[in-house]
């Protein structure tokens, strides 16, 4: 628990990628089932920087959007991952979360605290994710 006026640091691993527990990028076509092969050649679409943004950015504005239109705190939304805890693909899939990084600024503006690197709510919907420095105002 952190007092009113103190600082926390994050650096999670922000948008882990729901596939990353199945270790598609580095396991051989001969493994993977067809569907998972389809899956697997997605992916050059699906983790092009375009594609992430053409995804991202409009949720951001639209959950912005949301943030403004309500005087009450947002809900922190993330998606569950299914960790793979017995075999180490790459790295974070072991990740049991997935959250943005604009979500969690959204969280804690909504509560009063205070983003000390953020920019305005509307350049940070086109920025991406880095550590996060939150200033912590309790009433």
């Amino acid at each position: 628990m952190t007092r009113s006026g103190g600082y926390l640091y994050l650096r999670p691993a922000w948008n882990n990628p729901t596939w990353g527990p199945k270790g598609y990028w580095v396991r051989p076509d001969s493994e993977l089932t067809r569907l998972e092969t389809i899956a697997k050649y997605s992916l050059f679409v699906r983790e092009s920087p375009w594609f992430k943004k053409a995804y991202r950015y409009p949720i951001r504005m639209i959950r912005l959007a949301a943030a403004g239109l309500s005087d009450q705190p947002t809900r922190l939304r993330y998606h569950e991952l299914d960790a793979n805890f017995e075999i180490y693909w790459m790295p974070d899939s072991d990740a049991v979360n997935s959250i943005d990084c604009y979500e969690a600024i959204l969280w804690f503006q909504t509560r009063g605290d205070e983003i000390v690197n953020a920019r305005s709510p509307w350049q940070e919907v086109f920025s991406d994710c880095g550590p996060l420095f939150v200033r912590v105002n309790k009433s």
